[in-house]
Order: C-alpha cells, then structure tokens, then sequence
C-alpha cells in the first residue's frame, strides 16, 4: 500500500469517527476520499470502515459501503493481545516507535499487557505522542494507561477514549489537558500539583480521584462519575462544579470548605465533608445510601442534613447546642460527642446503631420522656448509667462502654 493511500485510508476512519458531522458532510467526505483511492474494506486498527460505521449508527453510510461492496470486520481481543505483545523483542526490551506504529494500525491493543508491562510506562512524551497522532478521532484503548511518574505533562489522549482505568497520579502535572475525554475505568489524578481541574474527561465510569492536589474549585471536572468522587486534601472552599450525582461515595474531607454549595444531591455511597470549616449543612445532598461524616467543623446547626442515613452519621468535634435538623432515621450509629450540647432536641426518631453522648450532656437534659427509640446500643459512661436508666422513652440495650475519646 502506498503512502498516499494510507493516508487515505487514515482520513476515511477518522471521518467516520466523527460523531461532529453531519449524515450528509459525512458521506460526501467519504464518496470523495473512496473516489480518490481509499479502500472501502480498510483494515485499520483492526475494526473495518463498515464496523466503525455500523457503530456510529450512520444508515446513510452503511448503506453506501455496502454499495461499494464493503465488508464488516474486527479482529478478536485475544489477536490484538497477541499483537501487543510485539511491543517487546525477545529479551523485553521495547521495539522501535516505526514497529509499534505498524503493530498498533494491525490493531494491536495500546492498553495490552506483556507480564504485566504497560507500554506507556515505557515512552517518552515525544514518543506517546507521536503514537497517539496517527490514531482516529474516537479509537479507543482497549485496556489501562498508566504514566510514568515524574513526567510532568499529559501527552494528547484528548481524541481518545480509554476502556481501562487512566493514572496519572504522582507526576508533577499543573494541568490535565490532554486527558480522554471518556474513560470506561478509573481516573486517578491524584498528588500533583493541580490548581484546576480544566480538560479533565466529562464522563468516567468508575472512580474519579483528584486529592492532595493544590485546587481551590472543581469546576471543570467531570459531569458524570458512575463510582467514588474524591477531592480530599486540597484548597477547595465550596463544591461548586462537582457533579449532580454520585454513583459511588463523595469524599471532600480536610479542605477549606466554608459552603456545601454545589455539592451532589443524590450520592450513592457515603458522603464525607469532615475536616473543614462549615458553619452549615445547606446544600448538602439530601439522598445519601451510605454513611454521612461532618465531624471536626464548626458547625452551630444540623439543618440542612439528610433526614435519612444508610450508615453511620457522625457530627462530633462541633459547636452543636442542639441536635435540631438532625437526620431522623439513622441506619447505623449516631455519634454527636465533644460538642456543646445541653439538649436532645431534634434527636433522630430511629437509631439502629450505637448512640454515642458525653455524660455532662445527659446531666444537662431537660426534657423527659421524649427520647429516641434506640434499636441497638445507647452508649454512655458508667457514672450516669443509672441515672440514664430512668429516663423515659428509651429502649434498647444498654452497656457502659464509652471510650475514653468518644468513639
């Protein structure tokens, strides 16, 4: 095949990956480049045109190619296995970028593995780019990308989509541009130096992981996270960018988070915003399956909790006065210690964990009779164990097994 109708070929899968265009710009383009010499049946990174095009759901085109005698064709995950593993020689040692090229337009798989090598681990950032520059909008790599550490700057994944997970995590990077736009697995960005999150992918289908960074917002970040979303440890002082919801858990613990603003209103797994300087729960999200963790803030109030926990709810470490606004069914425990409680108003109606409470609060109570049902363990000191005993309203197992630091 000449070079010429390479590139050809090249310009006829790419056109047809892209999902930008018109049916009708798409046909003409594709009429015009097959009347200049591209092969109908082109065979590149093993997928036909026909295959491609039957993917993209283009009826016009399928109906052309089929004119033009066109064939559907993919070569099997175990051929394109086998091919990447040409990557390496004999000894291990990794082929010449030419080689891998011409593997890679066979076909073979660039998320492949040789022994548990990962082929991007072994490139410079000239050579993945150069790699990545002959491939078509919309190719997607089969398996994982994991880069290297210390490299600093993301080669040109932006018209990719990546099957795998995606880690670029702990290689100095200040920007994410030129990550895929989708990847099917996890995206780990984590411990770099990012202030922003501008050219991270819009979709990810597992986790999403940008902690110990250095960003003061989420905008930017991906719309749509099928598992955990975690931006722990960075500069952030609201939530605003962070996606509407969460099919995993959502961790923004020890940042600097004044507002839940923005924050995702249906989280699947738990919610985690401990550790930072919330004053509020308003706007946080209001469907939580898993676990929800306020502790060490500085809250004055519960308004604006969920009013139903699937696991544990722990707001210890505050400036509660009063347990109004608080969730009032609790699946798991509830632990509201070291905080300035003088009450239990407000306290949840339903408690199937553990109720954990200092004995000065108890001492402090006024009401009587309108206390929790407790359907676990009501945890509290042993000196005011009797004295709690007496307090109506109460059922439940009772056990002086209160730890020293509340927990």
């Amino acid at each position: 095949m000449s070079g010429n109708n390479e590139r050809l070929n090249e310009a006829l899968v790419e056109l047809i990956w892209d999902e930008n265009a018109s049916s009708s710009v798409r046909l003409k383009k594709a009429q015009y480049l097959i009347a200049l010499g591209a092969d109908v049946n082109t065979k590149l990174y093993g997928k036909s045109a026909l295959f491609w095009a039957k993917a993209l759901g283009d009826e016009e085109l399928i109906k052309y190619l089929n004119e033009k005698g066109a064939k559907e064709f993919e070569i099997s995950k175990e051929e394109a296995d086998k091919l990447s593993q040409g990557f390496w020689d004999e000894n291990g040692e990794i082929r010449s970028l030419a080689e891998i090229k011409n593997l890679v337009r066979l076909g073979a798989d660039l998320g492949g593995k040789n022994e548990y090598k990962i082929i991007w681990s072994y490139l410079s950032l000239e050579e993945m780019n150069e790699i990545l520059k002959i491939l078509p909008k919309g190719y997607e790599i089969g398996g994982n990308v994991i880069l290297r550490r210390g490299l600093k700057k993301l080669p040109d994944f932006s018209k990719v989509k990546v099957k795998g997970d995606f880690d670029c995590s702990y290689i100095q990077l200040i920007t994410l541009k030129g990550a895929p736009q989708k990847v099917g697995g996890n995206f780990k960005c984590h411990d770099n130096q990012l202030t922003t999150l501008e050219g991270a992918p819009k979709e990810i289908k597992g986790d999403f992981d940008c902690s110990f960074n250095r960003l003061t917002t989420l905008k930017g970040g991906p719309s749509t996270v099928g598992g955990d979303f975690k931006c722990s440890c960075n500069e952030l002082i609201n939530l605003e960018g962070a996606p509407k919801e969460v099919g995993g858990s959502f961790d923004c613990s020890e940042n600097r988070i004044i507002s839940l603003k923005g924050a995702p209103q249906k989280v699947v797994g738990d919610f985690d915003c401990s550790d930072n300087r919330l004053t509020t729960l308003k706007g946080a999200p209001q469907e939580v399956s898993g676990k929800f963790d306020c502790f060490c803030n500085q809250l004055t109030t519960l308004k604006g909790a969920p009013q139903k926990i699937g696991g544990n709810f722990k707001c210890y470490n505050n400036q509660l006065t009063t347990l109004k606004g608080a969730p009032q069914e609790v699946k798991g425990d509830f632990d509201c210690s070291k905080n300035q409680l003088t009450t239990l108003e407000g306290k949840p109606e339903k408690i199937k964990g553990v109720f954990y409470i200092e004995s000065d609060v108890l001492k402090k109570l006024e009401e009587k009779g309108k206390n929790a049902e407790i359907g676990g363990e009501f945890v509290i000191e042993e000196e005011v164990l009797a004295k709690f005993k007496k307090i109506a309203g109460l059922s439940g197992i009772f056990k002086s097994i209160f730890s020293k630091d509340g927990r």
